[in-house]
């Protein structure tokens, strides 16, 4: 319960931030996740069960040149989800 109402909390605050920050969904990852690209960090949030993992990538200068700035989340996506998936991965066997 407490998992879920900090993960909406996190979600509604940052899917309001504006100016600059790319917020997008991200559908079939855990029960629930979100993404955020705010300068020049990554961040991606996930709620599985009663677990609530938040992972922020600050990719190097070299790699954040390669953004597309105005949609970085859409290309980072699959590589963020795939570091996700081994985080939640790695919880369950504990």
């Amino acid at each position: 319960m407490q998992a879920t109402a900090w993960f909406q909390s996190e979600k509604s605050a940052s899917s309001r931030l504006g100016g600059g920050v790319d917020f997008a969904d991200v559908p079939g990852l855990a029960d629930e996740a979100f993404a955020l690209y705010r300068e020049p960090s990554l961040r991606l949030a996930a709620r599985s069960g009663n677990a609530y993992v938040f992972i922020q990538v600050m990719p190097g200068e070299k790699a954040s040149r390669s953004f597309d700035k105005l949609q970085p989340l859409q290309h980072q996506l699959p590589a963020l989800t795939a570091v996700m998936t081994d985080v939640l991965t790695g919880l369950q066997g504990r």
